[in-house]
């Protein structure tokens, strides 16, 4: 399902067809659903609204953008969870709208017997980025090459200036000892949450 900032239509594949729509001047956040809820939208959504204002971006009203999420959801009509991505760009943001983008999450069952295979990046974050950590968006190319790069691999975990481990370059880095959940600390210079 596609919401084009007016309505949702049926969309089962997204092509490359307009570069600035993925990777131009936008921001974006990914969620997704537990049991149909999306989980901690109220935090995705700050973060989007924080990110829309170091770019300049219009957000719509938080009530606004939960109701149209719902109602995608309701609309694709998914056994399963789903992933749900959110995009703002200077289009939507003149709409005061935005974009939307949600599918079915698919578990690979295997994945979870076997593993995935990761690399670390010979590349490091760059200590004093033009765009914040915190702002997430495709105009900061670090990203993408990184994700290109090591395609072979599920991920590639990215170190720091110092040479500790920060994130990967889609995923979260996390340890849960004793039942507690740590990852590694905002100041290594990653994207909160």
């Amino acid at each position: 399902m596609f919401y084009n900032t007016q309505k949702w239509i049926e969309k089962t594949k997204y092509e490359n067809e307009d570069y600035s729509l993925f990777n131009g001047y936008s921001t974006y956040e990914t969620l997704r659903t537990y049991n149909k809820n999306i989980f901690a939208l109220r935090f995705h959504y700050e973060r989007l609204k924080k990110s829309a204002m170091f770019l300049g971006l219009e957000v719509p009203e938080y009530a606004e953008l939960k109701n149209i999420l719902n109602e995608g959801i309701e609309k694709l009509n998914c056994k399963n969870d789903v992933r749900i991505k959110l995009m703002l760009n200077k289009y939507t943001s003149n709409k005061k709208s935005f974009y939307a983008f949600i599918e079915p999450m698919i578990e690979i069952d295997d994945l979870r017997e076997s593993g995935v295979v990761l690399t670390i990046s010979r590349e490091r974050k760059p200590k004093n980025p033009v765009i914040p950590y915190y702002v997430k968006t495709s105009l900061n190319g670090y990203g993408m090459y990184l994700r290109q790069k090591y395609n072979a691999y599920y991920d590639a975990v990215v170190l720091n200036e110092f040479g500790y481990v920060t994130e990967g370059t889609k995923s979260n880095i996390f340890i849960v000892t004793a039942g507690v959940i740590t990852t590694p600390p905002l100041s290594a210079g990653i994207l909160p949450g």
